[in-house]
């Protein structure tokens, strides 16, 4: 099955100039990002898999792999039929015990097509286990609260 990339509507849209800020410890993953609205928001996935930061930036985002399903700059996607889900469950069947069913429950996979980095994450969402979007007045304050989660979680 083809992946389906569909933009993420009720998260706010990243700008075009500020760098992210990406913290991946054993308690969350957190993505700090400024916004359109000259804000900052950081989205918290309490329950990461796995994460990729790095290439491409906006200007050779045409040479992603999902750039052809619909992947564009300056949005934050939800990445459904992930081939990258589809590699790590590949890597994963030769485990004895292993269930597609159950490596595949709850995980979604995000992409973040920011100014200067694409963010990739997978991540795992249920009732118990959602994702956060808190949004700050400035990036210092953002960064502020991401050090005050990194703090408290040590």
């Amino acid at each position: 099955m083809s992946p389906r990339v569909v933009v993420v509507q009720n998260w706010p849209p990243p700008d075009t100039v500020t760098p992210a800020v990406v913290y991946a410890g054993s308690s969350a993953l957190m993505v700090v990002y400024g916004t359109a609205e000259e804000k900052a928001a950081v989205v918290t996935f309490p329950n990461w898999v796995d994460v990729k930061v790095g290439s491409p930036n906006d200007e050779a985002l045409n040479g992603h792999p999902l750039y052809r399903y619909g992947l564009r700059p300056y949005l934050i996607h939800r990445i459904e039929n992930s081939p990258w889900l589809d590699e790590l469950e590949r890597q994963n069947s030769v485990h004895p015990s292993h269930s597609s069913v159950r490596f595949r429950e709850s995980k979604v996979h995000y992409l973040f097509a920011l100014k200067e980095e694409t963010i990739e994450c997978l991540v795992r969402e249920s009732v118990t286990s959602s994702t956060k979007i808190d949004v700050f007045e400035s990036h210092r304050r953002a960064l502020q609260h991401l050090k005050g989660c990194i703090d408290s979680s040590s």
